[in-house]
């Protein structure tokens, strides 16, 4: 939910909620490659007030490669262009490739892991990253997309 605008004439949309159970599975590991698909079990309310049965719903989808030699990288506007990191930019590192629910690209960006204690910190390069699709469905006051 919205709640800070950076511009004096900011009016917050109105609201929307949406409730499921995430799950993520792993689908490939193979010690430099990692494939995680994340799905959603969803309930539903039935016109006459009781709940639906289980859905389960395929969703949005994350490869994590190390030292990547290629990543297929958003440009804005709905573009997509190929990226081949120079070797110190890949060196030691693992990107992270996303894919919306269809499986087509949403963003992809090499970054480096932290280790600090108990925590644990990847933080991916500065990148362009679409607008979500479920914002494309409820909002229209982003622009640039």
């Amino acid at each position: 939910m919205e709640s800070l605008g950076l511009t004096a004439d900011y009016a917050p949309t109105c609201s929307y909620h949406s409730w499921a159970t995430e799950h993520i599975r792993v689908i490939a590991d193979t010690g430099r490659f990692i494939s995680l698909q994340h799905t959603l079990v969803m309930l539903f309310k039935n016109a006459d007030g009781t709940m639906s049965e289980p859905m389960l719903n395929k969703h949005w989808r994350q490869d994590w490669s190390y030292e990547p030699a290629e990543l297929h990288t958003f440009r804005g506007a709905e573009t997509f262009a190929r990226h081949r990191p120079a070797r110190a930019e890949s060196a030691g590192a693992w990107s992270q490739s996303v894919w919306q629910a269809e499986d087509s690209p949403r963003y992809a960006a090499p970054g480096r892991w932290e280790h600090r204690g108990n925590l644990t910190v990847w933080t991916g390069e500065n990148s362009f990253r679409p607008l979500p699709r479920r914002e494309h469905t409820v909002r229209k006051d982003y622009a640039g997309q």
